[in-house]
């Protein structure tokens, strides 16, 4: 199965294919493979230091967990002989702190695509060398990314007072309800350890945190906790999957009224003779599901757990409004091809399926789909995207296996039925192997830590190379304090500025003047990482070559100075002298240190004289009348606040200013400050 990795690294095993499936739903198994999640360049927006600092935390919390369920895969069995006892057993390991029993109580199906999914997880965690960068951003979390564990040191938890209560379903489901009892939790800050140390320190949390919660008080109406367990090859489990639908039908009939409860067949139906024939199956009877508002029709294609769900659980789709609509999809198409299997568990590509909509037709292929103009969209095999500059998920990612469309599939009492579990997880790991190291820290905002690829030197041009993620890293030295701009303008880079150490940014400055819209960071001397991000035409190139794409783009550091101004705000001023002025104006300009813009003048008409005169600190100056030239005013050598007037200038004597005579009359001439 070929699999897409980082480049430059040889392609990674096909993800979840090592060798057979332990248990599955009622016989079937689990599968490979899934999904993930893309500036005025305006940046899009980045955490404050403290909720980089949280988030790493829960980070390490969900991946910490994930290593401690990854354990159970060596258990061989699990399970429990009745629905009560596997309530039981649940309570048993809370109060034991019992990782490692807590997740033998899950259903196999479940765990098992779990599993397959964390591994990856922490394999890309460590190739990716995330550790070390929440540690150069977080040293508070630095102790739990180095160790990476997960552990309720300093913890104590106690369940008491509860018994489960056993409602049968079917023959091999039941519902569980707690309804008494309580939980009573005690943290001792300076007593935890690894993760969930980290995320203490992280919140600023040192003294003894103690709760209790009465289990009656739980659940949407108050009314207790409720699990749905599930048997399989004659063991019970309790199944998250089915829990959290009950638990949104509780929630549904607080909001809505009653949401019945649909039945489990005895027996259910045979599924297809080969992966590709199930697969197409499930498309026709998704249509039909979708057709008659009823989701119990797409069940019979589905593994054995997963059609349990959609039949109990049917009316939930129509409680929420989903249900009902007027228009009809018509199927047309509807071919798979055979991808990689192993053992029970098997890939199906897409060949072609076609869906029509009030004669609107949608066809997908293996890799593109067709809008109904025919306009074609193809995966560029990349799991990353960038979304208005801010990194996120390649929609088309999330539903693609080494980038094709496809649903998984697991043999089941030997016919072949689709796992929509199994696919959800395929996608998932395919997501993360197309993901390179930039794209990872990008969207973990973790871009900063990359190692800085050159240094910037304030008003040299530098021909800038940017990465598969749109970024580049780069060093930059200050030896006085000013105002610097990265990129703008025409290059179209964004920049984001951090201390050496990267526990600070930056933040730009916008020039409040007239229309220099200038972003500008105002830097003390010393030492900063800057990360630059690519202008828009990056994104469509990668939108074409996905990780392969190159692009480079010359980028000038340079001192930024506010521009000058006319009456404090304006760059361009339309003056107009008049008879009741005396044919005279003052105005007053802000000539800034360090400006290089130039002051010109126009006459644009008059009557009855030739020129204006404008004096400046004490020296006049002449600009003819309606000569269609821009003419340059020498500007004094000081800066600051700078008085200027403008009048009507007598003919025979340039520089001598008269009033304008005539009833209503009037003069209009442009003054200007442009750049050098």
């Amino acid at each position: 199965m070929p699999a897409i990795g980082v480049p430059g690294a040889p392609p990674p095993p096909p993800p979840g294919f090592g060798g057979s499936l332990p248990g599955g739903p009622a016989g079937g198994g689990s599968a490979p493979g899934a999904p993930g999640s893309p500036g005025p360049k305006a940046k899009g927006w980045r955490p404050s230091k403290k909720l980089v600092i949280i988030g790493s935390a829960v980070i390490l919390v969900l991946v910490a967990a994930m290593v401690a369920l990854f354990i159970v895969k060596d258990i061989i069995r699990g399970g429990e002989k009745s629905p009560e006892a596997a309530g039981i057993k649940l309570i048993e390991s809370v109060n034991n702190k019992d990782i490692v029993g807590l997740f033998t109580t899950i259903a196999p199906h479940e765990r098992d695509s779990v599993m397959r999914l964390q591994t990856v997880v922490v394999d890309k965690f460590k190739e990716f060398g995330i550790a070390e960068a929440l540690k150069k951003v977080s040293p508070e979390v630095s102790e739990a990314a180095d160790s990476g564990k997960f552990v309720l040191d300093g913890v104590e938890i106690t369940v008491s007072g509860v018994t489960p209560v056993v409602t049968e379903i079917s023959a091999d489901f039941a519902q569980l309800s707690f309804n008494s009892g309580e939980v009573h939790t005690v943290i001792h800050p300076d007593q935890t350890k690894g993760a969930l140390r980290s995320a203490l320190d992280a919140a600023d949390k040192t003294d003894v945190i103690e709760n209790t919660v009465l289990i009656p008080d739980l659940g949407p109406n108050e009314d207790g906790l409720v699990l749905i367990a599930a048997k399989t090859d004659g063991r019970w489990y309790l199944s998250p999957m089915l829990s959290a639908l009950e638990l949104g039908s509780m929630m549904a009939e607080d909001s809505s009224g009653m949401v019945a409860k649909g039945a489990v067949p005895d027996k259910f139906p045979a599924g297809g003779d080969s992966p590709q024939e199930a697969a197409s199956a499930a498309v026709r009877n998704a249509v039909s599901a979708v057709n008659g508002a009823d989701p119990a029709l797409l069940a019979p294609s589905l593994v054995k757990d997963e059609a349990a769900a959609f039949y109990m659980y049917a009316d939930l789709w129509n409680s929420s409004g989903a249900g009902g609509s007027s228009q009809k999809v018509k199927l047309g198409a509807s071919s798979f091809t055979q991808g990689p299997q192993d053992g029970n568990r098997a890939l199906t590509f897409v060949e072609n399926v076609s869906l029509s909509v009030d004669g609107d037709t949608v066809s997908i292929s293996d890799s593109c789909f067709s809008d109904p103009e025919g306009d074609k969209t193809c995966h560029n095999g990349s799991g990353y995207a960038k979304n208005y500059s801010s990194p996120s998920a390649n929609p088309m990612s999330l539903f693609t296996v080494d980038g094709k469309f496809g649903l998984t599939t697991v043999k089941e009492d030997g016919k072949w039925k689709v796992s929509v579990l199994d696919t959800a997880t395929d996608m998932a790991i395919s997501w993360l192997n197309s993901l390179t190291k930039e794209q990872a820290l990008a969207l973990l905002r973790l871009d900063r830590t990359d190692a800085p690829s050159g240094a910037m030197t304030v008003g040299k041009a530098e021909d800038v190379a940017f990465n598969s993620a749109g970024y580049a890293v780069r060093t930059l030295e200050i030896d006085t304090a000013q105002n610097v701009i990265l990129g703008g303008g025409d290059s179209g880079v964004s920049a984001s500025v951090y201390s050496a150490d990267l526990q600070d940014e930056t933040h730009s400055s916008s020039s409040s003047s007239y229309s220099s819209h200038s972003s500008y960071f105002e830097l003390k001397p010393g030492s900063y990482v800057v990360v630059l991000f690519a202008a828009d035409e990056w994104q469509e190139l990668f939108d074409a070559e996905g990780n392969k794409v190159t692009y480079s783009a010359s980028v000038t550091p340079a001192t930024y100075v506010e521009p000058a101004t006319i009456e404090h705000s304006t760059a361009k001023y339309n003056g107009s002298l008049t008879s009741y002025n005396d044919g005279s104006e003052m105005l007053e300009l802000d000539i800034p240190k360090g400006t290089t813009d130039k002051l010109v003048m126009s006459g644009v008409d008059g009557s009855a004289f030739k020129n204006y005169v404008v004096e400046i600190d004490g020296k006049k100056q002449t600009v003819p009348v309606g000569d269609g030239v821009e003419h340059v005013i020498v500007l004094p050598a000081k800066n600051g606040l700078v008085n200027l007037s403008v009048s009507v200038g007598e003919q025979q004597d340039q520089n001598v200013a008269r009033p304008l005579a005539g009833f209503d009359a009037r003069a209009r001439y442009e003054l200007e400050f442009v750049k050098k």
